[in-house]
């Protein structure tokens, strides 16, 4: 609907903040089209430690990379409701009440 124009006298203008704490060197990088498509992508790369960029991204194309192996990318028992939380060694997904992934920080 944004992009249509139909709604903008009404589209309440708002700055979002994307921070990143990824220390890995594999994937992780942020795409975006800040000309929108006529133009090519500008990429914010890994690493990621202590990084942020302040956008409006409901105006603006982007995309966020992959991070980490490719072993890691897809655990095994991953569902749509699967929830992630902070965990004392790092992160932890789980489904089901059943932890299937611990993500070191």
């Amino acid at each position: 609907m944004v992009k249509s124009g139909l709604i903008e006298h009404w589209r309440a203008r708002k700055a979002q903040v994307i921070a990143w704490y990824y220390k890995g060197k594999v994937g992780g990088g942020f795409a975006y089209w800040p000309y929108r498509l006529k133009a090519g992508p500008r990429q914010i790369k890994a690493p990621m430690w202590n990084r942020a960029v302040v956008v409006e991204n409901e105006m603006m194309y982007h995309t966020a990379e992959a991070c980490g192996p490719s072993a890691l990318l897809r655990p095994e028992g991953l569902a749509i409701h699967s929830t992630m939380q902070a965990d004392p060694a790092g992160w932890q997904i789980t489904t089901k009440d059943k932890a299937i992934q611990q993500l070191p920080i």
